[in-house]
């Protein structure tokens, strides 16, 4: 089988097959294997998570233990390992093609050759943007890591840590994983590679196995001889004194083992800037080499300087708040970061548009040092949006909802940098939630987007992960929508009870959520605010006259006169697929709605409301006999219906 393209479903199924067969044969060869493993379903997915986790030696560990080496069971787990886990290592990372769902496993540490190898064998090109590939999963041999490090992770970042940990020594490497597991706060990719740094501020000490031999210990280390104390060790609380040195010196209790914390300073070597990976760590092409990075920090300084003169200038409070150029630093590093949106409202606040010297300047840097950026949107206060908050998608569809850019209020942007993630961003606003954050920490039915190189993606904080919601962005939303008498067209009613046309491709029917329009390629055409000119839209016609309309209140003469208008005007570009005839002839709407509005019939010349006509002779007759008290009736001419069209 080749490992090109691997299906994560079928790697899953062997894995299945094979445990099914190992849990057969041992029971049948093993009595004590029957009597430890009594339930079946459970033994056999244990030995299917070894097979995929490629923790052979437990399998094969459970074939030497309960029954005799089967060759063909170990030559099986060999060409598992060929076929899904060749390229899988202790730190292994499962990447996969966003677009065609190719996948492959790729064993870390790597070099910058082999992930270009890999990408090329999931059909991307070697310098394919980290937006069209993704971690999807993690094997991991170092204790219980897999379980902290999220999907989505920057490879660049990971391909960091796992060559920390490949240089780790046994104590290092223990000292690391049991800090690890202890530590609140350490479970985020950059606090993991720093820690692997760091394995020097803690001492293990082994074989403790409760906090009195821990207080044993601590005497020992201070040099007393336990041996020396005979009975008198009887009355001594070896427990509680534990318990005490070990708050004392910051100790816990792991494993087998006391951790000992902070025996040194504790250094921060990475703040999740992806520019600070060492060249000979990262395998992914360098975005902004170190002239850029200089050139980016020398830029935001000098525009920083120049807003904190402007502020000092033109704001007697800010002047009074930071003086001597107390801000510019945190100017610059806001400018540094894309955290632009406060900048720019302090601008505005003090009358300076768009075409002004220092908004002009910072349009000019955003676009040149900022390429991409992320937004944060939550719902706004108020009973309007009270059911809306904190649903998960499916639940707000279920309701006939979806995420609506009106009820949203921007609560926060900055530079999406390349090591970031949409899970890295629920981690900073839930746990190192920046200082100028004013939103509550980032939750369900938040929306995240993403904006830079072209395109703009929305994502919905979800119940579980982050779900794309193109509707959020530019769309219409629809009430109702047929195929239109226009070519390449669906007629459109929107919630707002405005009539559009708009492509075919772009109508978006939601079974289970309110349909509507992405407008993203600015494509719809507004065709009127009365939402009775949908029907005139109508791609096959109408089914009754137009004397029965009318009479009916369908429509109104007003109705005809401006889709009249309209089909002369904005309509006129668009190819007709069948035109509406009327008595065999192409109905001529201004003409039927001057006949039902002029008083002069002679007047039809496609203006409503001429002169009133001159009487007829028989009106003139008619009014003469009336004048005479004649009673005479004028003959009425036969009724004819007016034909359907």
């Amino acid at each position: 089988m080749a490992k090109d393209n691997i299906n994560q479903d079928m790697a899953l199924d062997d894995a299945t097959d094979l445990a099914f067969d190992i849990d057969v044969h041992l029971r049948e060869h093993s009595s004590t294997y029957n009597s430890e493993h009594t339930e079946v379903m459970e033994a056999q997915e244990n030995i299917a998570d070894d097979i995929i986790s490629g923790n052979f030696d437990n399998v094969k560990g459970l074939l030497t233990r309960y029954a005799t080496q089967n060759e063909d069971f170990f030559k099986r787990l060999d060409e598992y390992r060929e076929n899904f886990l060749q390229d899988t290592g202790p730190f292994s990372v499962l990447i996969y093609n966003k677009e065609t769902q190719a996948e492959q496993w790729l064993s870390l540490p790597a070099k910058p050759e082999r992930f270009e190898k890999l990408l090329n064998d999931i059909g991307l090109s070697k310098d394919a943007s980290p937006e069209q590939y993704a971690v999807s999963g993690y094997v991991i041999s170092y204790g219980d890591l897999a379980d902290y490090i999220a999907t989505g992770e920057n490879v660049d970042e990971l391909n960091y840590l796992a060559y920390l940990l490949k240089n780790l020594n046994s104590e290092e490497l223990k000292i690391f994983l049991s800090a690890m597991e202890d530590e609140a706060d350490i479970h985020s990719i950059e606090n993991l590679i720093n820690l692997a740094q760091n394995t020097d501020c803690y001492t293990l000490v082994d074989n403790m196995y409760d906090w009195d031999d821990y207080g044993k210990y601590v005497m020992e280390e201070n040099g007393i001889d336990l041996r020396l104390l005979y009975d008198i060790e009887d009355y001594i609380n070896f427990e509680q004194y534990g318990k005490d040195k070990a708050e004392e010196r910051k100790a816990i209790m792991v494993d087998s083992a006391v951790l000992e914390k902070e025996q040194g300073p504790y250094t921060t070597y990475y703040d999740g800037n992806t520019a600070q990976i060492p060249d000979f760590c990262r395998i992914t092409p360098i975005e902004n080499d170190d002239s850029f990075i200089d050139d980016k920090i020398k830029r935001s300084m000098e525009l920083a300087n120049s807003l904190d003169r402007f502020f000092v200038a033109h704001d007697m409070d800010y002047a009074a708040k930071y003086p001597d150029g107390a801000m510019a630093m945190k100017l610059s590093e806001s400018l540094y970061n894309g955290r632009t949106d406060y900048i720019k409202d302090m601008l505005a606040d003090l009358g300076q548009t768009d075409d002004d010297v220092l908004p002009l300047e910072l349009k000019e840097y955003e676009e040149k040092y900022i390429p991409v950026k992320y937004f944060i949107y939550q719902l706004k206060s108020g009973d309007d949006t009270r059911d809306f908050r904190f649903e998960s998608l499916e639940r707000l569809h279920s309701k006939g909802e979806f995420a609506d850019k009106n009820n949203y209020d921007l609560i926060y942007s900055a530079a999406y940098m390349p090591s970031d993630t949409l899970e890295k961003l629920f981690q900073r606003f839930n746990i190192d939630i920046p200082q100028d954050f004013k939103g509550h920490s980032l939750s369900v039915s938040d929306i995240v987007v993403i904006s830079g190189k072209g395109e703009e993606k929305a994502y919905y904080c979800d119940s579980v992960g982050f779900k794309e919601v193109p509707e959020f962005l530019d769309y219409i939303r629809i009430r109702s929508a047929v195929i239109s008498n226009y070519e390449g067209y669906t007629a459109l009613v929107g919630t707002d009870d405005k009539v559009y046309l708009g492509a075919n491709e772009n109508y978006h029917y939601m079974f289970d959520a309110p349909s509507y329009y992405d407008n993203s390629d600015k494509s719809v055409i507004h065709i009127s605010d009365n939402h009775k000119m949908y029907s005139f839209l109508y791609g096959d016609g109408w089914v009754v006259s137009q004397q029965q309309m009318l009479e009916n209140g369908a429509f109104t003469t007003e109705n005809y006169a401006e889709f009249a208008e309209l089909k002369t005007g904005v309509l006129s570009r668009l190819k007709c697929k069948k035109e509406i005839t009327f008595a065999g002839e192409p109905f001529n709407y201004l003409a039927n709605a001057e006949k039902h509005t002029e008083q002069n019939f002679n007047q039809i010349d496609g203006l409503i409301n001429n002169e009133p006509p001159k009487p007829s002779i028989r009106e003139q007759i008619k009014n003469s006999a009336k004048e005479h008290g004649e009673k005479k009736e004028p003959s009425k001419a036969p009724h004819k219906s007016e034909p359907e069209l």
